[in-house]
Parts: C-alpha cells; sequence; structure tokens
C-alpha cells in the first residue's frame, strides 16, 4: 500500500465514507482504486498503479463521480453482504491475484481479501464481491481484463 502512496484506512473516523479496493497479480504491478464519499452523496475516486519495472513511477488519477453512480457502487456492495463477509476465504490459488476490498463507514471498518473470485464461483456473494471490485475501477476509469 505504501508503494501505491496510500495510507491505511484503519483506524476509522466516525464520518468517513471510503472503500478501497487492491489488487494485487502475481504477474502485474499493484493498482489501487479508492472512492472517498462526500457529504453531498458524490464521490472522488484516486487510481493508483505501479508498473512493473522499478524505473516506472506510480501512476495516480483523481476522478469525480456523481451522487447516482455513487449509490450504484453502494448497491453493488450490499449484494455480497460486504459487511457480514469473512476476511478471507478458503479457496486460494498459486498463479492469480488477491483481490481485497476494504470499506470505512459509520465509523467501521471492514476487510475481505479474495483469490481470484472472477474464475470461479464458490459462492454467489464471493461473485458479487468481484463485480463489485470491477464497478471500482470502472468509477476510475479502468477495465479489467481477464478473468482474475
Amino acid at each position: 500500500m505504501y508503494q501505491l502512496g496510500k495510507a491505511p484506512l484503519w483506524p476509522p473516523t466516525a464520518n468517513e465514507k471510503t472503500f478501497r479496493f487492491t489488487y494485487l497479480g502475481a504477474f502485474t504491478g499493484p493498482k489501487a482504486v479508492t472512492l472517498t464519499i462526500l457529504p453531498d452523496g458524490s464521490g472522488k475516486v484516486r487510481m493508483a498503479i505501479l508498473h512493473e519495472s522499478p524505473e516506472q513511477k506510480r501512476d495516480a488519477q483523481l476522478f469525480t463521480v456523481p451522487e447516482d453512480r455513487v449509490a450504484d457502487f453502494l448497491k453493488h456492495l450490499n449484494r455480497p453482504h460486504f459487511w457480514e463477509m469473512p476476511p478471507e476465504s478458503l479457496h486460494r490459488g498459486l498463479d492469480g491475484a488477491e483481490w481485497t476490498l476494504e470499506g470505512v463507514q459509520d465509523g467501521k471498518y471492514h476487510i475481505a481479501v479474495r483469490w481470484c473470485p472472477g474464475p470461479y464461483e464458490h459462492s454467489p456473494e464471493d461473485a458479487a464481491f468481484a463485480e463489485s471490485a470491477r464497478y471500482l475501477l470502472q468509477l476510475a476509469g479502468q477495465k479489467h481484463s481477464g478473468s482474475c
């Protein structure tokens, strides 16, 4: 996270509403997208990508997200019951990627980590988790290619 220029979301503050998806691929550089929900219901999304080669620095981009798209993300997030999801699942792999979704809301912090939630369907919650993470990437103007 520090290489991507990201500070920890823990400990949460009472009025903060922030969600972060971090993608740690086996053969690609890490990337993270953070959505901060503003008091008016709109949001700010920051995308950070650390390129594979050490010569390349991280890219950081900031986007404004309208209230309706923020509401759509929150609906996506409710499908896997994010706040009740176990922090980790039993499924692990060798090649692929670790997907981490963190959230801070109403003074609470939650984290859920899944290994390649796209190509397998261990549960409908994991499939919905993957869709939530992909939606955050879309808010940042990114498209996740590949199944993992």
